[in-house]
């Protein structure tokens, strides 16, 4: 066991070890990467464009959650608006997750070599991979509170310090997402505990203190700026009534994420919160047996962790939302939303893994680091297994997605007709500064919806023009019946299509179907622009 290292002041071979971690981290998420495959993708999108445009007019829910867009419009500003610059944040801080890990068991006296495969370990269980390949804005509340564990143990012989740096980080998370109040309950216990027990106030002085002076200055902001002390909590996000009937399945449904998956069929967790309960419930026998090992009993370390999940995970499945007691609130149910939760839960999950190696074999270093390494192995390719079926749908996707637009630009049509929230990405992102139009087939609901624009305005289309069939919206948020969705069509494409190239079936739909490039060959050479037939 190493002796305590000087935790802000890390070892030229701790900074190496870091940027090994991340470096593999951010590769990893780059090789599963995903795209836009959620459904707020182009709200945020459309945001980040405004801000480098127009700057902040704190306008609308997401602009008073300034945190979320701040590192996307620094990218913007520096790099050019793309589908990377827009991406880039994410990766960066999801990435960075798995060092964070290294360095909290650098603390907590693990060896390096133990410490590093943690990080590692960390940093591939496939939900972490997973959110780190999209745009998920409950990332970033993930990372503030991950940063916010860090200082937690960095300075606890520092506690004005330790709950200052609190008092910030909760601060952050607040302004990307309200839950970030469902870990209070964690730092109340700590502080009251600290207080009654030692008579130790510094910490919730300094908590308090930042937390009441940063939220004052917020709020005096807002008024100054909008007219209103609160307006984040008045423009919250969309939420609705839960009918009592409902509330079984409702809360069945976190709880199905986070032990079998998606409603596609593949994980999102993988095998660990699986394997963390049979870790915990080890733990937990070891407590009542004397002639246990130190490190197979819960100590401090295991408390807090399984403290901050457990009471995240409570307080996101039944508190109500928007803080309304008149029935119960509740925003859908995605997967993304469980971001936070995964961090510390992946954490404990190597921490109890590494108690188990260090009290297995104890003597003998060479075969602790031997079986360390074999055991991380094992695990870290069940990860990568796991990580392949979990971002599944969203790969074929985006894979499919890529070889239509490099068929879409060597044909250089004059018209481009695609499903609308497809659509919009190919205007903004992908066929951007093409000559073609791009159809905003905005107001149409389902296959059917589609069929029937299409067959009353395909005699205004220019010959040449193109159609992508079989590939359709967002991947997440379940968005699989709306589109060109063919063999959701009441009839065939009339016989003036031409089907041009053939893909992958996208297989994760409920109908699959394969997506194709058609061609017009019909209309006449002065046909109407889309600006005519644009879907209301």
């Amino acid at each position: 066991m190493l002796p305590n290292p000087a935790f802000l002041k890390p070892s030229q071979k701790d900074r190496f070890a870091a940027l090994l971690i991340f470096g593999f981290s951010f590769l990893l998420r780059r090789f599963f990467f995903c795209g836009f495959i959620l459904g707020d993708d182009c709200e945020e999108f459309s945001l980040m464009q405004d801000l480098l445009a127009r700057g902040p007019v704190f306008e609308g829910h997401l602009q008073y959650r300034f945190v979320i867009w701040v590192f996307n419009w620094i990218c913007f500003a520096l790099f050019g608006v793309s589908e990377a610059t827009f991406f880039l944040p994410t990766q960066i801080l999801s990435a960075s997750l798995g060092v964070i890990a290294y360095f909290l068991f650098l603390k907590w006296h693990y060896e390096r070599k133990t410490a590093f495969l943690s990080g590692l370990l960390v940093a591939s269980f496939p939900f972490e991979v997973l959110i780190g390949t999209v745009r998920a804005n409950d990332l970033f509340l993930s990372w503030f509170l991950a940063v916010g564990l860090w200082c937690f143990f960095a300075l606890e012989k520092k506690p004005l310090a330790q709950g200052m740096s609190l008092g910030v980080f909760m601060w952050l998370g607040f302004y990307t997402k309200l839950w970030a109040v469902y870990f209070l309950p964690v730092l109340g216990l700590y502080y009251g505990l600290q207080f009654f027990r030692y008579r130790i106030g510094a910490g919730l002085a300094g908590f308090c203190g930042m937390s009441l002076a940063l939220h004052a200055l917020s709020s005096l902001f807002w008024a100054l700026k909008t007219g209103t002390f609160f307006p984040f909590l008045l423009k919250y996000s969309a939420t609705y009534p839960v009918p009592a009937k409902d509330l079984a399945f409702f809360f069945k449904q976190y709880p199905t994420m986070l032990f079998q998956g998606s409603e596609f069929g593949t994980t999102f967790f993988g095998y660990m919160p699986w394997m963390l309960l049979a870790l915990l419930g080890m733990k937990t026998v070891a407590a009542f047996m004397p002639t246990a090992p130190a490190g197979l009993r819960w100590d401090r370390v295991d408390r807090v962790l399984f403290a901050c999940y457990v009471s995240f995970f409570l307080l996101l499945n039944f508190f109500t939302n928007n803080f309304k007691f008149d029935q119960y609130y509740s925003a859908p149910r995605i997967f993304r939303y469980l971001a936070p939760l995964s961090f510390p839960m992946s954490v404990h999950t190597a921490k109890i893994l590494a108690d188990c190696l260090r009290a297995a074999l104890p003597p003998m270093k060479i075969r602790i680091s031997g079986a360390a390494v074999l055991v991380f192995l094992v695990f870290f390719t069940v990860n990568l297994v796991q990580t392949f079926d979990a971002t599944q749908p969203g790969r074929i996707y985006r894979r499919t997605l890529l070889l239509i637009l490099k068929d879409v630009k060597k044909y250089d049509p004059p018209q481009v007709l695609a499903e609308s929230w497809l659509s919009f990405f190919l205007e903004q992102v992908y066929l951007k500064g093409s000559k073609g139009e791009i159809a905003h087939l905005l107001g149409l609901a389902n296959a059917k919806d589609y069929e029937k624009w299409l067959k009353s305005h395909e005699a205004a289309l220019r010959p040449g023009s193109l159609l992508i069939s079989g590939l359709g919206s967002y991947v997440h948020y379940g968005a699989h019946y709306t589109g060109f969705r063919l063999n959701q069509f009441e009839s065939g494409l009339s016989r003036q299509w031409k089907m041009i190239k053939e893909y992958e079936t996208q297989s994760y739909l409920p109908v699959p179907e394969k997506a194709k490039l058609w061609q017009w060959t019909g209309g006449r050479e002065d046909g109407s622009s889309f600006s005519g037939v644009t879907a209301k």
